[in-house]
């Protein structure tokens, strides 16, 4: 057979002046080789798994089987973009499409302004929910964004998570926190739940997979 192969990859493929009749090897060759190509680039590193746009909405959930044993670990990435009315933001984790609700969650997440004259510190402990910010529905645009690191949510052991966050409030301006929790339950987990303490909320999710 007659062959070249690809720029990148070196992935075989037949010259134009192949016979028709070994179209069907040269088909094989070329998937198997993309095949294995695909493997190697998804067996470690950080993948993309989903991102969800949301809008005037009270809550918003990942989709079931987000979270599975394929990655020991995840980052959620959080944008809100408008709110209705002053609120925090807050998440469940979540398991074949019901939130855990139970009192397990404890958290610790302080934050200071800008100008370094006032402080925020969310805790809580026998929580219903973890706490990851707050937001003012008078502040325009893009005015908060946290970045959430959970550890082993597929299985099932306590789930610990660490996070920052970036507000930007009508009163005492911009407030950044780092912090994090635990939910004290040995539980595995497939998706977690997003919502405001109250009125609705707007904004976009992307979610990462980490894999060894």
């Amino acid at each position: 057979m007659s062959t070249s192969t690809t720029t990148n990859y070196g992935w075989t493929i037949p010259n134009d002046d192949e016979l028709v009749k070994n179209g069907a090897a040269a088909i094989r060759t070329l998937g198997q080789a993309i095949d294995t190509t695909a493997a190697a680039s998804f067996s470690s590193g950080v993948v993309l798994l989903d991102a969800i746009d949301f809008s005037s909405v009270s809550s918003v959930s990942l989709a079931n089987d987000t979270f599975t044993t394929d990655y020991e670990n995840y980052n959620v990435k959080i944008e809100v973009s408008a709110i209705s009315v002053d609120n925090t933001f807050r998440f469940r984790y979540r398991a074949s499409g019901s939130d855990d609700t139970s009192g397990s969650y404890i958290y610790s997440v302080p934050a200071i302004n800008y100008l370094n004259t006032a402080s925020n510190n969310y805790s809580g402990a026998g929580a219903t929910s973890h706490q990851f910010g707050s937001g003012d529905a008078g502040t325009s645009g893009h005015f908060h964004y946290a970045d959430i690191y959970i550890n082993k949510p597929a299985s099932a052991i306590a789930t610990l998570h660490t996070l920052n966050y970036t507000a930007v409030l009508q009163v005492g301006g911009q407030y950044a926190g780092a912090g994090g929790g635990w939910h004290n339950v040995a539980t595995a987990y497939d998706s977690m739940t997003f919502f405001p303490s109250s009125g609705t909320f707007s904004g976009r999710i992307w979610v990462y997979g980490y894999k060894d």
